[in-house]
């Protein structure tokens, strides 16, 4: 905690009198040891409202929100989605119907993997090198999705292997959040691009990647995000594109 106020305060001055080349890494430097100091500040039981603790881990704060605009939209729900009992209750019904059968879970994780890395490769400008194995064991527990083994490295080229939980509840939500949002175009992505740039400015820094740092919630954000770029931000073509990869190698119900 006091190492970190100090390198937080010296880079403070020397940005006074940086030149304008350096300040994008001298301005990330001082985010992030400040996201540092922060979280060693808590963890040494430090306590301050949400939207301190959000601003000084990651940048952000919440959007204030009429809260009533949300009970509106349940209601809303409750009389749109088919089925009996409230909306929560034709929520979980409908999850039902879309979960992976455990025998076709390993075709439909590959395929959609494969499916998302073509379409990083042709949008993304990355060179196609770091398609991810993917395979499906009984891990440990059933909270646990995921298995994740990086054997190795170098510019443009990820050895890297996913185990995927055969004990965790799929849907096909979720195959799309895992795949896409965890792997490519996501994080996976991300963390190719960011090595990138640590060999081409020789800014060891980027080597490190922080779970409580604004960048982590560009990181979070833009996986979310780069999801909905692959579609045209249109919820037809990721539907049809869910029905072809997901639900049919799965035996769901199209309609």
């Amino acid at each position: 905690a006091v190492e970190s106020a100090r390198l937080e305060s010296d880079l403070r001055s020397y940005r006074a009198q940086a030149r304008p080349d350096e300040l994008p890494r001298t301005d990330y430097l001082i985010e992030h040891v400040h996201n540092l100091n922060v979280r060693t500040r808590m963890l040494l039981g430090e306590k301050m409202s949400f939207d301190q603790m959000s601003q000084g881990l990651y940048g952000l704060t919440a959007p204030t929100y009429d809260y009533s605009r949300f009970d509106a939209i349940m209601e809303d729900l409750d009389a749109a989605l088919p089925g009996s009992g409230s909306a929560r209750e034709k929520a979980l019904a409908f999850r039902e119907k879309i979960a992976i059968p455990r025998e076709s879970l390993l075709t439909v994780l590959k395929g959609t993997t494969q499916a998302f890395h073509d379409l990083s490769v042709q949008n993304m400008e990355i060179t196609g090198n770091s398609m991810p194995r993917v395979r499906v064991r009984e891990l440990p527990s059933k909270s646990m999705v995921f298995l994740s083994i990086l054997f190795g490295y170098d510019y443009n080229h990820l050895e890297y292997e996913r185990n995927f939980n055969l004990l965790y509840p799929w849907t096909v939500d979720r195959v799309m959040d895992y795949i896409g949002h965890e792997m490519e175009p996501g994080h996976l992505t991300f963390f190719e691009k960011r090595l990138q740039t640590m060999i081409d400015t020789c800014w060891p820094e980027m080597g490190i990647v922080s779970q409580y740092s604004s960048s982590s919630a560009f990181t979070e954000g833009s996986a979310r995000y780069a999801i909905s770029m692959c579609f045209g931000h249109s919820m037809e073509q990721q539907l049809d594109f869910e029905r072809e990869l997901i639900f049919k190698p799965a035996g769901l119900d199209t309609g």
